[in-house]
């Protein structure tokens, strides 16, 4: 069954790398303007997609101005209208939300109240919105946020997994259980794709790059340049692991 999940695996990036390839270069657009612009770039994932959100969050080869939106209920509250609004209005009040600043909103469901909410309050603020999601399952099941709405309706750009509905990809033999979840894998691939394909666009225009640099021994003065990079964004961005 390894072979069979590697398998899935490999035919939903695939796919992904197929399908998504002009928006994927358009999410790149919106980053690379708000790098060029001085900007942050805001990321939050309900769920298990926080993963897809928090890694790229002070990692080698990403940007320096990447900031995690962080649910402290660990998802107890990701189903209670109101409650994206409260959290992205307290974040605010912490690091910020401005006009040359975008938001990343991931959510493979893309039907629960909370990643609505967040990207719902990003858009309204004046900033450029993109969702991760699986439009399939977003659209075929009824959304419990009070406006009717999933996560797809309320983005300015939307980046489509491709999944299938339930996401696990696998069924066990004998008792027929689907098994194998693969979001992960799909949301990582989108939003290093997209990272990616900005810096590449900043690279190919001579502009600055403010991405993190190796600390293993590669780059002598890798933890000065790191502070200085972070310092630009100062009280922008969350310490490291707080």
């Amino acid at each position: 069954m390894i072979n069979d999940y590697l398998n899935n695996i490999n035919k939903a990036l695939t796919t992904i790398k197929q399908e998504e390839a002009e928006k994927l270069q358009a999410a790149a657009d919106i980053i690379q303007t708000t790098i060029k612009a001085g900007g942050v770039i805001h990321s939050f994932g309900s769920g298990h997609s926080s993963l897809v959100a928090a890694d790229t969050i002070n990692r080698t080869g990403c940007p320096v101005p990447i900031n995690q939106i962080i649910d402290k209920t660990d998802d107890m509250a990701e189903r209670l209208n109101g409650y994206g609004a409260t959290l992205l209005r307290h974040y605010e009040e912490q690091y910020g939300l401005q006009e040359n600043d975008c938001l990343i909103v991931v959510s493979n469901s893309g039907r629960n109240p909370l990643p609505i909410e967040i990207a719902m309050g990003g858009r309204a603020r004046g900033l450029k919105t993109i969702a991760i999601c699986n439009v399939k399952q977003a659209t075929s099941l009824p959304s419990r946020h009070e406006s009717g709405k999933n996560l797809s309706q309320v983005a300015d750009l939307v980046l489509d997994t491709h999944l299938p509905i339930g996401e696990a990809s696998l069924a066990l033999p004998n008792s027929g259980l689907a098994v194998a979840p693969i979001s992960t894998f799909a949301g990582m691939l989108i939003m290093q794709s997209i990272l990616l394909l900005a810096l590449q666009g900043l690279d190919a225009e001579g502009a600055a790059i403010p991405i993190f640099v190796t600390d293993n021994g590669a780059i002598e003065d890798a933890d000065e340049r790191n502070a200085a990079s972070r310092r630009r964004y100062q009280g922008r961005l969350r310490r490291f692991g707080v």
